[in-house]
């Protein structure tokens, strides 16, 4: 099992997991993992200010507001190929695809990011480009807008 270089994992928001995931970190001793449940909106956006990464490393996912807020806060996304995001995430572009299932992946993308601060730089720049390129409110209501118009006329 690869080894990940010293970082703090905050895992926010709670779920079905969360006491599994508790008993895990507690018996293997990790003393950098903070459980820090649910948060307004507000408080999440401190915890993105301080984070290197976002790490998504879902088995099943729809659209994640979550993935489109950490990118719009230039954080770098490393998540897994499912649900909407494989239609705008670019590995290695804005953002990273992991291997689904893989904690080998995941030790393997977030060391090569936290390593390479040019690698880091140029994510943070592309990951807030896509979100507003393609999800700022102007650019979502024209397309709404479009899709009605489209709707009318037939």
């Amino acid at each position: 099992m690869m080894k990940l270089k010293m970082c703090d994992l905050y895992i926010i928001g709670k779920g079905p997991l969360e006491a599994e995931l508790r008993k895990k970190a507690e018996n293997l001793n990790l003393r950098n993992v903070f459980f820090i449940g649910e948060y307004p909106n507000e408080i999440v956006r401190e915890y993105m200010k301080i984070s290197d990464v976002y790490l998504s490393p879902s088995i099943s996912e729809g659209f994640s507001i979550a993935q489109l807020e950490a990118m719009i806060s230039g954080l770098p996304m490393v998540c897994t190929p499912v649900g909407a995001i494989r239609s705008f995430l670019e590995h290695n572009r804005n953002g990273f695809i992991i291997d689904t299932k893989s904690s080998d992946s995941i030790v393997k993308t977030v060391n090569y990011i936290i390593q390479d601060k040019d690698i880091l730089k140029k994510i943070r720049k592309n990951a807030y480009d896509t979100v507003v390129s393609l999800f700022s409110c102007d650019v979502v209501a024209n397309k709404f807008l479009s899709l009605l118009e489209n709707k009318m006329l037939k």
